[in-house]
């Protein structure tokens, strides 16, 4: 039995220890082999693992290099050898199969290394880019996972504007550049009212947002400028306000005036017919520039009970109103009448608006003129209208002309 633990024993330490070690010990018992010892014929008194000394030499399993009995032993990892010890064969230094792990091994020798791994413990490879500025590096393969440290690797930074290089490595240079800094331009237009400014270019060439200085397009008002600063001052786009041409075109001139109904004594108010009153382009306009619009009409006298003829009747009263769509321009509008034939008008016998004659309320220029009559004698007259542009100006807008005769026997003759 002490032999056995023996065994046992050295069996253990050996599997913990280094080979060489393991192949040392123990050392090979010791036998009396005296005059009288008979070596074993089975075996031609050759040592075998027997626990016995075959060659009657007084030593147990020795080789006969000396030492201990040893032989080649192998596993699916490769070849080692083995030691007698005491009769049995022990310590195969073959290495035995382990868990793969990602070490660039053949761990579980299958055949096959670092199965299953990302990549082989100590491999290489290129990463980064050699784009612009940019240059690759190299990465390294740990424990079977590509490292994310990119070994040398020149990587992209912000773009430098004019600088020549592909800063951000994306193929392009300087291409989130749009000037220089400091750098200015002209912006907006000395067109019509406007005025150009000037736009800087930022710390991060880049225009700024900013005209400074510059005096923008507004909404244009029939005011002889050109507010929007389109290159047309009022009527001459006239259209983008929606106005156009009236129907009357023809009435230029006294002798062309258009008729109008007559105007009742007493009666109700006259105007110019338009075909749809809740339209407003289809009253008259001052469009296109230059335009004058001339309007007849006859004021006819009704009965005014018993008087003596030939004595004064008082008084005939004639009111003119011009209604302006755009109240703004009311400074570019004139209106004119006479009581007289066109041949016979004179700047004299012209009666025209002028500022005294406009009542806001009712965006209207309003006159009146009036006129003593003669008992028994027909007092009506024939009365021609010009509406038309004041001065130079040019007359925006819509307008509708309005009148009505009347007899006031309160009002004193002229």
């Amino acid at each position: 039995m002490r032999g056995l633990s023996v065994q046992i024993s050295w069996f253990l330490v050996c599997l913990g220890a280094a080979v060489a070690g393991c192949g040392a010990e123990p050392s090979l018992p010791k036998v009396d082999a005296g005059p009288g010892c008979v070596a074993n014929a089975e075996t031609g008194g050759v040592e075998i693992c027997n626990n016995q000394d075959d060659d009657c030499n007084g030593l147990v399993d020795d080789a006969m290099s000396g030492g201990a009995l040893r032989q080649a032993c192998s596993t699916s990892c490769g070849g080692g050898t083995e030691q007698c010890v005491r009769g049995a064969w022990m310590g195969c230094t073959a290495r035995e199969p382990s868990t793969e792990i990602c070490n660039g091994m053949d761990d579980d020798c299958n055949d096959q290394v670092d199965e299953g791994c990302e990549c082989v413990h100590g491999e290489t490879r290129a990463c980064g880019d050699d784009e612009g500025a940019c240059r690759a590096g190299i990465e390294q393969c740990i424990d079977g996972t590509w490292s994310t440290n990119c070994i040398g690797e020149v990587g992209p930074t912000a773009e430098v504007c004019n600088n020549g290089i592909d800063d951000d490595c994306n193929g392009r240079i300087d291409e989130e550049c749009q000037c220089v800094a400091g750098e200015t331009q002209v912006c907006g237009t000395d067109e019509g009212q406007c005025t150009a400014g000037q736009i800087v270019c930022g710390m991060d060439n880049r225009w700024g947002d900013s005209c400074e200085g510059e005096v923008r397009p507004m909404m244009e008002t029939c005011n002889g400028f050109d507010d929007d600063c389109d290159g047309a001052v009022d009527w001459n786009d006239a259209t983008s306000f929606g106005w156009q041409a009236d129907g009357l075109e023809t009435n230029e001139t006294c002798n062309q005036a258009t008729t109008l109904d007559t105007a009742i004594d007493g009666g109700a108010w006259i105007s110019v017919p338009v075909d749809n009153p809740s339209n407003l382009t289809t009253y008259p306009s001052m469009y296109p520039a230059g335009d004058e619009d001339w309007y007849a009409f006859r004021t006819e006298e009704v009965s005014h009970g018993a008087c003596v003829p030939g004595l004064s009747q008082c008084a005939f009263v004639l009111a003119v109103q011009l209604e302006i769509s755009d109240p703004a321009a009311k400074d570019d509008y004139e209106v004119c009448f006479a009581t007289t034939s066109c041949g016979m008008i004179t700047p004299d016998n012209l009666f025209c608006s002028n500022s005294g004659r406009w009542v806001e309320d009712a965006s209207s220029y309003v006159m009146a003129i009036k006129w003593g009559g003669v008992c028994a004698r027909d007092d009506s007259r024939d009365v021609k209208v010009v509406v038309r542009s004041k001065g130079n100006a040019q007359a925006c807008g819509y307008y509708q002309l309005h009148s009505r005769f009347y007899y006031d026997p309160e009002e004193e003759c002229p």
